[in-house]
């Protein structure tokens, strides 16, 4: 979970789904499967719609490129009021400032959570 600042729920559906895919490649996965609740996503990401906001299409040409390193990519919808995991995390979020982000890991069969804010392009780091 990171803290994006202030914007459209559409950019931080967007920027959330960059910042994932980010995430996955550098922990080495090869193969993902996306689950969300931005139907404007989705169909933006399967290219059945396109995106007219010149900032979010930025956004999305980057997670093309970053898509490019991946063997398997699939996304599907899940609508709203059964994605309560993902209501709860959004609220959580909003706490979170401009570029932290919260990791849950399970590790040896306990959670751990932790905070960092990582160098993500186009926000200073630390």
């Amino acid at each position: 979970m990171m803290g994006l600042g202030e914007g459209s729920n559409n950019y931080a559906e967007i920027f959330s789904l960059k910042l994932l895919l980010i995430f996955a490649a550098e922990k080495g996965c090869r193969s993902l499967n996306v689950f969300g609740d931005s139907m404007n996503v989705i169909n933006w990401i399967k290219k059945t719609h396109m995106c007219r906001n010149l900032r979010l299409d930025n956004i999305l040409s980057s997670i093309s490129n970053i898509l490019d390193d991946f063997d398997s990519f699939s996304c599907r919808h899940v609508y709203r009021e059964n994605n309560g995991e993902a209501n709860e995390a959004s609220k959580e979020g909003i706490l979170l400032t401009l570029g932290r982000w919260r990791i849950s890991e399970q590790i040896d069969g306990t959670i751990h959570d932790y905070y960092c804010r990582p160098f993500i392009e186009g926000v200073d780091p630390m």
